[in-house]
């Protein structure tokens, strides 16, 4: 699945550059579309489903791959896509860990440790390849 997703990303690109800017336009919108999809697998579609934790951490994996394969392309995308930092910061379940009235520390986490490892792993590649993209994952709410 991952090497079918990875080709299908480059083929998309190698046709962007093949056709002028009006050919190539429709192809470029089927290209952007893999990263939205990627983000709705990460942080569900709708709130009443949740991905499983497997699905996430392969997302994960398959945007680290396209990172090293064409950052920019996927730095673009990324920047183009709704929400697209921000969701992926979401992933860090910062506010999971919040003490509750009582004092004590909720242990059930939103995001599971393993999809939050591997935002970690995703987001470090990301702000060290883009300063720009380091300033919005840093201050990103």
């Amino acid at each position: 699945f991952i090497s079918k997703t990875l080709l299908h990303f480059h083929e998309n690109i190698d046709v962007n550059k093949a056709r002028n800017a009006d050919a190539g336009s429709s192809s470029k919108q089927s290209s952007l579309s893999l990263i939205p999809s990627l983000l709705d697998c990460l942080c569900g579609a709708s709130q009443t489903t949740t991905p499983s934790t497997y699905a996430r951490v392969l997302s994960l994996q398959i945007l680290q791959s396209l990172l090293s394969a064409s950052p920019g392309t996927l730095r673009e995308q990324l920047m183009k896509a709704p929400d697209g930092i921000n969701r992926l910061v979401d992933l860090l379940g910062h506010d999971a860990s919040a003490p509750t009235s009582s004092g004590s520390v909720l242990s059930e986490s939103a995001v599971p440790e393993e999809v939050r490892n591997q935002a970690i792993l995703f987001l470090t590649s990301l702000a060290s390849s883009s300063s720009i993209l380091a300033r919005l994952i840093t201050f990103s709410e």
